[in-house]
């Protein structure tokens, strides 16, 4: 007997949200084979497995790499194509992954693999999507040879997750989906919802959505994975939740207002954000390891700008993350030890790997607020504080010329894309404007009477 947890509704957004992965990817591979010739497009691409990992290369002599356009991507002009190749790639990569880690799983216990497969099997195509590009997921996927009881025993409690959540009957204990956005005991009823009251594991839960699309983990165990010794995560009371969520939907209606490429982008690549607190005012962090999860710390006095900054700031993160799992930027055996390089936005040392990306997500976020800056949606004095920040680093020269000693090492249409950077912002007259006067930032991050997103880059 099938027990539902999901409304027609429900069902119907999921199976157009993440259906359209696996349509994508299906679309983009039948286009692929025509060769065809429109400019900038995914008919351009070809998506190939290689042994453990992917290649996308352009299939007409001459076009121009996905790397080589990051820079157009990044001027928010559309970038359509280019998306679509982003999410093939990543739901492509995501199901390499599954595969290998099958078959790792087979060797260790060929009964527990089969469980999985035949699990696998019964999830309609949305419920598949879900699991296989779920962030912890791909977390517990990489990890699964340092502790393969721990993570295939997480692996099978979500897939449960999801079994339930798309009607089967599954026996046992509440579980949570990969994507910690919903909590399932074996009974359906009332889901409680994190941003009115506490939860306990007796409860069914569901947390609310971004433009009903992306996820708010707010108490998920997901939360405990991304904590360290270092950089616990603090949770929310419900009230602070509630709070946090509506000031993030204004300006997730706000970034899709003002530049709808780049909302478009979030709401396609950010597959959850995880909220917490902070003593300060602002934090946003992401990893490698967990593509597509955003970790937002906000407080009281995060102003809608900052957030907006933070969340555009961490999807290009979450982009140059797919792009990598096929071509890393660095080749960090080539460095021949840890090299840094110090950022001329923050003067902090950085890898040169991060480096690369901060050089990627300030030039993003300098032609967002150039752009949202004639929007007169938020307070001026806001979005030139964040717009003269992005340009920070620019002004001061090539940034470029600080990856030269490790030019070697480096991708060399990576190189050439940073290169090009502050040349389309000189085309663009940017930087002859006048710097805004940002007060009250200090050294620790703390932050005074126009605080701007405090930056690890």
């Amino acid at each position: 007997m099938k027990v539902m947890f999901l409304s027609p509704d429900d069902l119907s957004r999921f199976e157009l949200q993440y259906g359209q992965y696996g349509r994508r990817v299906h679309a983009g591979e039948e286009v692929d084979r025509t060769a065809g010739r429109e400019s900038y497009q995914a008919t351009e691409y070809g998506l190939a497995e290689e042994g453990k990992k992917f290649s996308i290369r352009p299939l007409v002599s001459g076009a121009p790499t996905l790397i080589e356009l990051i820079p157009h991507f990044l001027t928010w002009n559309d970038g359509a194509s280019f998306l679509d190749m982003i999410n093939a790639l990543d739901y492509q990569a995501s199901q390499l992954r599954l595969r290998q880690a099958l078959n790792e799983i087979e060797k260790m216990d060929s009964g527990i693999a089969g469980g999985i497969c035949d699990a696998l099997e019964k999830l309609p195509d949305w419920a598949s999507v879900r699991f296989t590009i779920a962030p912890a997921t791909r977390q517990r996927l990489a990890l699964l040879r340092k502790a393969p009881a721990t993570h295939v025993a997480s692996l099978c409690q979500t897939l449960k997750a999801e079994l339930r959540l798309s009607g089967e009957e599954v026996p046992g204990e509440g579980c949570w989906t990969a994507l910690g956005d919903f909590f399932l005991t074996g009974e359906a009823g009332v889901f409680v919802d994190p941003c009115v009251s506490n939860w306990s594991p007796d409860a069914n839960l569901r947390v609310p959505r971004l433009m009903q699309i992306i996820p708010l983990d707010a108490v998920s165990p997901n939360l405990r994975d991304i904590s360290s010794p270092t950089s616990s995560f603090e949770l929310h009371t419900p009230e602070e939740f509630a709070a946090a969520a509506r000031k993030l939907q204004t300006v997730m209606e706000f970034v899709g207002s003002v530049v709808g490429s780049a909302g478009r982008v979030i709401q396609r690549c950010v597959k959850v954000v995880a909220v917490g607190k902070t003593n300060g005012v602002i934090g946003s962090s992401s990893h490698y390891t967990f593509p597509g999860q955003v970790l937002l710390r906000t407080s009281v006095r995060s102003t809608e700008a900052m957030m907006a900054s933070a969340l555009v700031h961490e999807t290009i993160h979450q982009v140059l993350y797919v792009l990598e799992s096929c071509e890393r930027f660095v080749d960090e055996r080539a460095l021949g030890g840890r090299m840094s390089v110090a950022s001329p936005w923050t003067e902090r040392q950085l890898a040169v790997h991060s480096y690369i990306h901060a050089c990627f997500v300030w030039y993003g976020l300098a032609t967002f607020w150039r752009r949202a800056l004639a929007s007169g949606l938020l307070p001026a004095e806001a979005m030139e504080a964040q717009f003269s920040e992005a340009l920070k680093g620019f002004r001061a020269g090539n940034p470029v010329d600080r990856l030269l000693p490790y030019r070697e090492a480096i991708c060399p249409e990576a190189m050439q894309a940073v290169a090009s950077l502050r040349d389309e912002l000189l085309r663009a007259g940017e930087l002859e404007r006048q710097p805004a006067v940002v007060r009250g930032v200090h050294p620790t991050g703390s932050v005074g009477l126009r605080p701007v997103v405090r930056a690890v880059h």
